[in-house]
This record gives structure tokens, sequence and C-alpha cells, in this order.
């Protein structure tokens, strides 16, 4: 039989989106004669062939259900689509400190923008292979859905922030610190920025000298988080002095401070932004929920090695790999057959995953035995 003339990509998808009927499809027959071991079908198709020619006992399910990956593009820039992918974090942090004998919690709402040069950043890249699918709940659509969403989320709770400023490298990453608690009191802090190389502090106070970029001691400026107290929020501090005690009316610090207070324990009450980021990278990532995902299916590691010619395979290796990850995050040979798009709060399975819903249900079965 001339290969040559036949699709063989067209022929697996086929499979996929006509599986009942794929027992008794001609060609597949035919092309088994020459090759028994069934390798011009991707894991899934083949399985699903072995089980509607009555041959599930040689199924490998493990394989078959590798062979499915939901993927969540959202947070990681879609591969070939985007010119730059465009990540972002939400974090909350604190800066442990102390000011007269008190333990203080400085504790700060930032958010960090990395610009990728590539349209995709993997390591943004939300998956859940097949073999991880809540398959149990197929019969139940929107639990089905609601779970798989959940699994996302699960899978990257460990995460931790990863943005820091900088305009060159790999990526463009701009910041922003905002304080806004001291011990859990709320108060109205200033907020540093950095983007695209240039650097500013907004909302410092304007009653007490400051540390602005390119003076004192921080080429980029530094911010007393005690300019942002008031005598009363002092008081319940425990911080706070009256009287003869306290240092009174100053250019650089509030009137309420101690005289007791050390110029060393004064000194370390400015935060500069390198404390900041620090503070930042070990902070708690707000991780936003999984609303859409493509569910790719029918795909495997080189299943059909006779998809690529050998002038094609010379291609690849001259356009180098960094220029096809761009594109995909998949390797030409395990391109997906099918894609199919899913909502959060949807109660219906698409119609493509419905049909092969009892393949997945018998695999998934098998895997458990």
């Amino acid at each position: 039989m001339n290969k040559e003339n036949i699709d063989l990509l067209e022929l697996n998808k086929e499979i996929l989106a006509s599986p009942v009927s794929s027992g008794v499809h001609a060609l597949i027959r035919l092309l088994e004669l020459e090759k028994p071991d069934l390798n011009f079908l991707c894991p899934l198709a083949k399985a699903i062939y072995l089980v509607e020619t009555n041959r599930a006992k040689k199924v490998d399910p493990f394989i078959a259900l590798d062979n499915c990956l939901a993927v969540d593009y959202t947070f990681s820039g879609y591969p070939g689509f985007d010119d730059h992918a465009e990540v972002s974090e939400e974090v909350t942090h604190f800066i442990e400190t102390e000011f007269c004998g008190k333990k203080i919690t400085l504790g700060f709402e930032s958010s960090g923008n990395m610009t990728h040069f590539t349209s995709f950043w993997s390591e943004y890249l939300r998956v859940e292979w097949g073999t991880k699918w809540p398959l149990e709940l197929l019969e139940q659509p929107a639990e089905f859905i609601e779970e798989l969403f959940n699994k996302f989320k699960g899978g990257i709770k460990n995460a931790t922030p990863e943005a820091f400023p900088t305009d060159n490298g790999e990526f463009l990453g701009s910041l922003s610190y905002t304080l806004r608690t001291v011990n859990g009191i709320n108060i109205d802090g200033p907020e540093y920025a950095y983007c695209n190389g240039e650097d500013n502090w907004d909302g410092l106070s304007e009653e007490f000298s400051q540390r602005f970029p390119g003076t004192r001691s921080d080429c980029d400026g530094q911010m007393c988080w005690l300019h942002h107290i008031d005598a009363e929020t002092a008081l319940q501090l425990g911080i706070s002095a009256e009287g003869d005690n306290a240092i009174g009316n100053n250019p650089d610090y509030p009137a309420w401070i101690g005289k007791t207070a050390s110029k060393k324990e004064l000194e370390a009450t400015w935060i500069s932004p390198d404390d900041l980021q620090e503070s930042y990278s070990k902070g708690e990532l707000f991780i936003q929920e999984s609303i859409e995902a493509c569910l790719l299916i029918g795909f495997g590691a080189d299943w059909d090695p006779s998809l690529l010619s050998e002038e094609d395979e010379d291609d690849e290796d001259d356009d180098g790999e960094d220029e096809a990850s761009d594109q995909s995050i998949f390797k030409p040979l395990t391109e997906p057959l099918i894609r199919i798009a899913i909502k959060r709060g949807s109660k219906e399975l698409p119609n493509e995953l419905s049909l092969l819903k009892p393949y997945l249900v018998e695999f998934n079965k098998m895997v458990l035995g």
C-alpha cells in the first residue's frame, strides 16, 4: 500500500472524532496488516481501536491517558500568538523589625509584571495530564469540570513569587510595593514602583525630610515607616513617648518618638528597594483561579516518524529548538490532534469529550485496577 497518499493525521483525527466506528474502519485494518504494532496511530487512537476490536487486554491505560493534557495558557502567554508573554503577580509580604523594644511587622501588598521576550512563558503554564484527571466524575459533567479546574490551582499552591525589577535579560520586570499595615493596623503607606529602568516613590510624607533617589545613603531612595504612624497608632503599638520624654517637633521624625530611641534604631526604620524586593521574593503569592482551559487530545512521543520527511527533519535542525519552542509547548511530532475548549462553571461536556468519555472512563478503571 502506498502510504504517501494516506493522511495519517486525518486518519487519527477520524478515530478520535468517531471512535465507535474505528473497529470497522477498512483503511486501519489494511494498514494493520503492514504494521501490526499499530504505531501509525497515536496512543489514544490505538487504545480506542484495540477496545473496538475486542483487544482491550492489550491496552496500556497509562500511555493512553497520558495522551490527554489539560492546559491553561492564561497566565503563561499563548505560544505562537502573543508577541510577548505578560505575566502578573499579586503578593502579600512582610518585613519583621523592632523599635523601642517592640516587635514590628510591616505588611505590604505588591505586584509584579514581567514581559518575556518570547510569546510564551513555560514556568507559568498550568497543566494536568490525563492520568490525573478526575475521570471517575465524567458521568457528572459539572463536578468533573469543577474538579479539573481545582487541580490547576492545587498544582501551583506552593508557587513562589518570581518577579524582580530588571530592564535587561530574558524579561522586563516592573514592580510596585505598597505599605498597608503595621502590626495588623491599617495605614496609608507609601508606594515604591520600578518600571523600564525608572523608579518612583509615591505617597512619602511631606512633613519630614526624605531620602529621595540619588540622595543620602541609598541611590534608589528610602522610606521611613515611622513617618506614616500618627500618635494614636504609635500609642497602640506601644512605641510612643509623651511630654519631656518625646523628641518633639523636628524635621526628620514624628514628635511622639521617645528620646531614648538611638540613632541606630532610627536608621533601621528606613526601608530600601532592596529590602522590599527581598521581602517580596519570600512573600505569599495570590493564586488566580483558572476559568478557561484547553483539552489537548491525541499526541505522543514521536508516535509516527513517517510524518516528517528527511527534508523536514533537516529544516527542523536548521531552525533550532528555541524558535520552535516559542510556537508551541510540543515538538512537531507531538502536536495534539484535537483541541477542546472548556470553561469553568460549564454544566455539559463538550461534544468531542462526550464521544471519548466511555473510553476514558474504561482506561481509568484499568489504571485503578
